[in-house]
């Protein structure tokens, strides 16, 4: 759908501008941090993990609740370091100059409401 890609591909651009800032980077390490420490969260991305795998080491290892503990623990603690958070909004910022990035960070932005929250 064009209107729905160059609509994407806007709030991409917006999402971009927006990473720079140090108010939203800090908002947006807060909500990593969050997620980082929810037992749900942790488990659905180790799932996520073991099931995009062949190698049953790996497999074992996401699906292990120390190392999904240990993981989150470790994002909980990059999310909430300002030099951080102020590389990943760089890295975001220029990542979004290409349009396809851009396009795909407006579909995140919008679908899973970040968008509307910081706006």
């Amino acid at each position: 759908n064009v209107v729905q890609d160059q609509v994407y591909s806007h709030v991409g651009k917006q999402v971009g501008n927006m990473a720079k800032n140090e108010e939203f980077q800090s908002k947006m390490g807060a909500q990593v941090s969050v997620m980082a420490k929810d037992r749900t969260h942790q488990q659905t991305v180790g799932n996520l993990v073991a099931g995009s795998t062949d190698n049953i080491y790996l497999q074992k290892a996401a699906k292990n609740e120390t190392v999904q503990q240990t993981v989150g623990t470790v994002v909980h603690h990059a999310a909430t370091n300002k030099v951080v958070q102020r590389k990943a909004g760089e890295y975001v910022s220029k990542a979004a100059e290409d349009p396809e990035f851009r396009r795909k960070l407006g579909n995140a932005a919008v679908s899973t409401g970040t968008f509307a929250v910081q706006n």
